[in-house]
């Protein structure tokens, strides 16, 4: 029986209960979100037959697999019936072995199935030229402590488009970035969250999003995404100082202090050994409001390193409120 190919697009378009073929390795280091693994080998079975496909013949590898695969055939039908009535979409590596053989399983037991061309490989490949596609972008930038990522929660609750890079990344992006909670994805892991965020945006509506480097943390933003970012039009904040001491204080008040040495370890050199120690013993004393000035010494004057080194047509406004926001850009557009 021979099991209908559908595109890429169709899986964000129409609801499937979506299940990943391939091995939990495979799994880990990248799936499409919502995506249920049911591998048809396990990693150490991948490489055996991998192994026998190079060494030996095509009658071997088939033989092996089904010794391997026939014990297991219950279990795959009885995993996917337990779900809901929603059709299957099926996906391996290149849309291949693995799929097609699950997909005649499924259909085979009554089970409405489709597989997804071009596998994991086409999807990868789709949303990498999704993100070229022209945006309107507005990127919302200011100095460390500014509270862009509460302007973003802000401007969302208001209706408008907010792809939050950082909350994806699980990542402030400095070295004080990581906050000592949930681990970052692998950087696959990482565009495929931020692709399902954006396909659900109207390109041809504003989409609010914190400026940032390249590399949030262990992961990057991809080429296409960020290429746009870099050429979109700028919003500074400028915040008060003081305000700005609040918000970080407020944001790492219930950070463990050896999260906190850590990072201010990872940019000891960048410091200098007076800044180093007086900011050190400060958090070691849970005196952040003193700690916070000193650091802020030092990210100050990479920003303001970054900006002459990368000048952008820039609109700042001084402590606004989120309707400001909005009311500036649409005085630009």
């Amino acid at each position: 029986m021979t099991v209908r190919v559908i595109n890429t697009k169709t899986i964000f378009t129409k609801k499937y209960h979506i299940i990943d073929a391939r091995t939990p390795a495979e799994f880990e280091q990248g799936h499409i979100p919502n995506a249920i693994n049911i591998p048809l080998f396990t990693n150490e079975q991948r490489v055996e037959v991998g192994t026998l496909y190079k060494q030996e013949s095509p009658v071997r590898v088939f033989d092996r697999g089904i010794e391997i695969v026939g014990p297991e055939m219950v279990n795959f039908v009885k995993q996917v019936r337990s779900l809901s009535n929603l059709p299957l979409a099926i996906y391996c590596w290149r849309g291949g072995m693995r799929s097609e053989s699950m997909g005649w399983l499924f259909s085979m037991a009554g089970l409405d199935v489709v597989k997804i061309e071009g596998g994991y490989k086409g999807y990868r490949g789709f949303i990498r030229g999704e993100f070229g596609t022209p945006a309107k972008i507005t990127i919302l930038s200011g100095r460390t402590g500014s509270g862009k990522t509460h302007y973003l929660q802000a401007l969302a609750k208001e209706g408008e488009q907010v792809l939050d890079l950082e909350g994806l990344a699980n990542h402030m992006g400095s070295s004080f970035g990581y906050k000592g909670h949930n681990l970052q994805p692998t950087n696959e892991q990482f565009e495929n969250n931020c692709y399902e965020v954006w396909f659900g945006f109207d390109l041809n509506r504003n989409i609010w999003i914190e400026d940032e480097s390249a590399a949030i943390g262990k992961v990057r933003i991809c080429d296409p995404l960020y290429d746009q970012m870099l050429s979109a039009k700028v919003i500074e904040l400028q915040i008060d100082l003081d305000k700005r001491i609040e918000n970080i204080v407020y944001d790492y008040k219930d950070v463990e202090t050896e999260v906190l040495i850590r990072a201010c370890d990872h940019i000891k050199k960048r410091l200098g050994a007076q800044r180093y120690e007086a900011s050190t013993e400060l958090i070691k004393q849970k005196n952040y409001a003193k700690a916070v000035p000193i650091l802020l010494e030092y990210y100050d004057a990479l920003y303001d390193r970054y900006a002459d080194k990368h000048p952008r047509e820039t609109i700042s406004i001084k402590n606004p409120l989120v309707s400001q926001l909005q009311d500036l850009l649409l005085d630009q557009n």
